[in-house]
C-alpha cells in the first residue's frame, strides 16, 4: 500500500476506540518526562534530541488501536493480519517486563549514533539498561553505550559522555531509543511491518523448542547519498521467543545492499523487575567539557540551511573555530574541522530531503590542500532546525 493511499484510507476512517483495558494503559501509562532518541533516523547534537511524550508501549499500543484494523497485504484475514495476531502475545509478555538488561552486535560507525548502520563496517558493542515509566508516575531510567559514548538518565536528566572528545552534554528528562533497544518494540515495528505488507519468509518452530518469525520489508526511498539507517535499507527481520512466556528471547536484522549482510544481533535480553539505580549513573570525570548549543548574533541566527553551509565551510577556510561552534560544531569538531585544511569553497548546492533524516543535506564541493596537494572533496553537509534556538545547525556531514 502507498503512502497515498494509506494516508487516503486513515482519512475515510472514524477513530478506533480501544477495549477498555487498554483505553486504561493509555491514560495511565502516558508521561511527559520520557523520550525516545534516534526513533526513525539519525539525531541531532544531543541537546537537539526532541523529548516525546509517550513511553514505548504506550507508543505501541496506538500503533495497535490504528494498524489493527487496518488489512494485511491479503485483505482482512490475510497473511499481514496472520501474522500480526501472532506477534500481539509476544509484544504483551515482551512489554509487561517493568526494565530489560540489551547487549548487542552491531554493525556500524564510530562516531556515528546508534541508528547508523554500516554493513561493510567492524561490529560494535552495544549495552543497554532501561527501566520504562510505571504506574503511578514513576519516571523511567536508562543507560546506553557502545564505544564512544554513554548516555543514562537517572529519571530525572539525561546525561551523555563522550570518552574521546572529552565532552558531555546536560538535558533535562530521558532520551531512550526504543526502536534500537527495546525488545517490544521491534516485536510492534515487525507488526506494523507485517499489516503495512511485509512478507513473512519464516514462521515457525526454531531451534531448542522456541518460535522464531523471519519477516522482509523494504526500505524508504534514498537519492542523493549512501543509505545511512536501517528503515533505509531492504531488510530481514528475526525474531526469536519462548512459546510457554510469549517473550522475546532473540532478534536478527539484515540488510539487503549488495547481497546480504547481518548488521545486528543480541547476545543478551534479560528481563528485569527491580533494577539497580546505580546502573544508570553515567560516571564523568571532572575535567569533562560540558558543551551547550551556543546562542547565535543577528548575523547568524536567521539564515537559511543553504547560508548556514556556506558560513559553516568559509570558517572552515579560516580555521574559525568559534563561528564553526555558534553553527553547531561541538569544540572538539570545531576544532578538527578549522584543522582539516580546507582552502576554499568551491560551490554550495540546494538543500534537499531524503529517507528519514528529520533534517535537511546541502551537496557542497571544497578544495583540501593547496598547490599540487590540493584536491576536490564532494559531500552533504546535514543540518537539523529542532533545537531550542529553532535554527539551522551543524549535524554532520564533514
Amino acid at each position: 500500500m502507498t503512502d497515498r493511499n494509506l494516508r487516503r484510507r486513515l482519512r475515510a476512517m472514524s477513530d478506533p476506540v480501544p477495549p477498555a483495558d487498554l483505553a486504561g494503559r493509555l491514560e495511565r501509562d502516558i508521561p511527559d518526562s520520557f523520550g525516545r532518541g534516534e526513533a526513525g533516523g539519525a539525531p541531532g547534537p544531543e541537546w537537539m534530541v526532541a523529548r516525546l511524550g509517550a513511553t514505548a508501549a504506550s507508543i505501541g499500543a496506538l500503533v495497535w488501536v490504528v494498524l489493527s484494523v487496518l488489512p494485511g497485504s491479503g485483505g482482512p484475514g490475510g497473511p499481514g493480519t496472520t501474522v500480526a495476531a501472532m506477534l500481539d502475545p509476544v509484544a504483551r509478555a515482551t512489554g509487561s517486563a517493568p526494565a530489560v538488561h540489551i547487549v548487542m552486535r552491531a554493525w556500524s560507525r564510530t562516531g556515528e549514533p546508534f541508528s547508523f548502520v554500516d554493513p561493510a563496517g567492524e561490529p560494535q558493542t552495544f549495552e543497554a539498561w532501561i527501566e520504562m515509566p510505571g504506574a503511578g508516575g514513576a519516571a523511567g531510567r536508562a543507560r546506553v553505550s557502545k564505544g564512544d559514548r554513554v548516555r543514562g538518565c537517572d529519571g530525572r536528566e539525561t546525561v551523555a559522555f563522550f570518552p574521546g572528545r572529552g565532552e558531555a552534554i546536560r538535558s533535562a528528562g530521558c532520551v531512550v531509543e526504543v526502536e534500537t533497544f527495546w525488545p517490544a518494540a521491534w516485536v510492534l515495528q515487525l507488526k506494523a511491518a507485517a499489516l503495512a505488507g511485509g512478507t513473512a519468509i519464516h514462521e515457525g518452530a526454531g531451534s531448542g523448542g522456541t518460535a522464531r518469525l523471519v519477516l522482509r520489508e523494504p526500505g524508504v526511498p534514498v537519492a542523493g547519498r549512501k543509505k545511512a539507517f536501517l528503515p533505509e535499507f531492504d531488510r530481514e527481520t528475526e525474531i526469536v521467543w519462548d512459546p510457554a512466556t510469549s517473550r522475546l528471547t532473540g532478534l536478527r536484522r539484515w540488510v539487503i545492499e549488495d547481497g546480504r549482510h547481518l548488521v545486528a544481533e543480541t547476545m543478551v535480553i534479560e528481563y528485569l523487575d527491580h533494577p539497580d539505580g546505580a546502573l544508570f549513573a553515567v560516571e564523568v570525570p571532572p575535567d569533562v567539557r560540558w558543551v551547550t548549543l551556543r546562542e547565535a548574533p543577528e548575523t547568524l541566527a536567521g539564515l537559511g540551511p543553504r547560508e548556514v553551509t556556506r558560513r559553516f565551510l568559509e570558517a572552515a577556510v579560516a580555521s574559525d573555530r568559534d563561528t564553526l561552534e555558534i553553527l553547531g560544531a561541538s569544540p572538539h569538531t570545531a576544532a578538527s574541522v578549522a584543522a582539516a585544511g580546507v582552502s576554499a569553497v568551491v560551490s554550495v548546492g540546494e538543500p534537499f530531503r531524503t529517507g528519514v533524516f528529520r533534517g535537511v543535506y546541502v551537496p557542497y564541493v571544497v578544495t583540501l590542500g593547496r598547490g599540487e596537494e590540493a584536491a576536490e572533496r564532494r559531500h552533504n553537509l546535514a543540518l537539523r532546525d529542532d533545537n531550542p534556538q529553532k535554527r539551522w545547525v551543524f549535524d554532520g556531514g564533514f
